[in-house]
């Protein structure tokens, strides 16, 4: 009995042994874990597992580069605008006659019901109104002399137009009142004129700013200066104007057009320096019912090209005459378009009346944009 006492404890001394020595070891692992995580991190490094070529500076050297934002791009506007022109008003009585209604008013809608889609979808619409709008004072009539009422303003306007001409050769039809007369109405309605003016000192061109676009626009007359006496004074249609006239009408003469070019170059330059960036000039010439340009228009647009206006746009002859598209012989670049007639916009020269004209090309007009 001693011995197997002596035995069991034996076994249980070993036991405690083994159980002590676990203990111990579960000691230092708790220990050693605690002081890894509390030890500072230091930086892992890789060991590059191929051989770099090129030398390389230490992290610890590189210069340290602020971020950059590159500029935004600069914003780039494109404005457009068109414009549409078109031909001669030019108010035969038959027209008139037409427009009466029964209590006496007059009412010119009638012209222009398949134009005003047209003319009210461009930005800026033109037409050159050859009458006068004398009023009462003088009678109601078309060629030689003509006067209309002053609704054919309003029709105009009602169908989209915003400028009309009223540098022609029939201006003066109706005298000095009826001159006048014509730029005051068509203003009072809403519509700007070009080609007269009301005094001296009014500006001989206008700088429209159609959608952001300052374009500059001037209207010409051909005239005449017969050797009577009167070298200095302007005549329209063969009537001799009131002294002074000179200043409120711009006209030209075809056969001595230096003074104009002279004028042209000086207006375009007042114009450039107020911001124009698009030239265009009205010019009231040639002659009547011939289907191409006579030499003095071909010549005038040419100079009228190298002098840097964009657009002609052509009336009077009261036909279609072609369209030119001119290059400058001072700066091969600029390029010049020049619609040398637009033919009638309305008239009542129809074949069946024209007997000197029974050809049908009087009918024809032609709308530009």
């Amino acid at each position: 009995m001693a011995k197997k006492k002596k035995r069991k404890n034996g076994v249980r001394n070993v036991l405690l042994v083994l159980i002590a020595i676990m203990v111990a070891a579960i000691a230092v692992m708790v220990y050693l874990c605690i002081q890894l995580v509390s030890a500072p991190q230091q930086p892992q490094t890789s060991v590059p597992t191929e051989t770099i070529p090129f030398a390389t500076v230490p992290a610890t050297e590189a210069p340290t580069v602020p971020p950059t934002t590159a500029p935004p791009e600069p914003e780039h506007v494109v404005s457009t605008a068109t414009i549409l022109s078109t031909g001669d008003l030019l108010m035969h009585g038959q027209l008139i006659t037409d427009a009466k209604q029964e209590d006496g008013s007059y009412d010119f809608s009638y012209i222009f019901p398949y134009v005003t889609e047209y003319a009210s979808a461009a930005d800026y619409a033109v037409a050159n109104l050859e009458t006068t709008l004398a009023g009462t004072a003088k009678p109601y009539q078309g060629n030689p002399m003509f006067n209309c009422p002053d609704e054919i303003v309003d029709a105009a306007k009602n169908a989209g137009f915003d400028m009309l001409l009223t540098g022609n050769n029939h201006s003066y039809d109706t005298g000095e009142s009826g001159f006048f007369r014509t730029i005051e109405t068509v203003r009072s309605k809403g519509l700007q004129t070009l080609g007269t003016m009301l005094n001296g000192d009014e500006l001989k061109y206008a700088i429209e700013d159609i959608n952001g676009i300052k374009v500059g626009m001037l209207s010409y007359t051909y005239q005449g200066r017969p050797d009577n006496g009167y070298a200095n004074r302007v005549y329209l249609n063969g009537l001799l104007l009131h002294e002074g006239a000179e200043n409120v009408v711009n006209t030209f003469i075809p056969n001595n057009p230096a003074p104009f070019y002279a004028e042209v170059e000086s207006y375009i330059q007042q114009m450039r320096a107020e911001g124009a960036e698009a030239l265009v000039i009205f010019l009231h010439w040639g002659v009547e019912y011939a289907l191409t340009p006579v030499a003095h228009q071909t010549q005038i647009a040419q100079k009228l090209c190298d002098l840097g206006i964009d657009v002609i746009v052509g009336g009077h002859p009261h036909v279609v005459e072609p369209v030119a598209l001119l290059t400058s012989t001072v700066d091969p670049d600029h390029k010049t378009v020049c619609l040398y007639s637009m033919g009638n916009a309305v008239s009542n020269q129809r074949a069946n009346v024209m007997k000197s004209q029974p050809n049908g090309y009087t009918e024809d007009g032609v709308w530009f944009t």
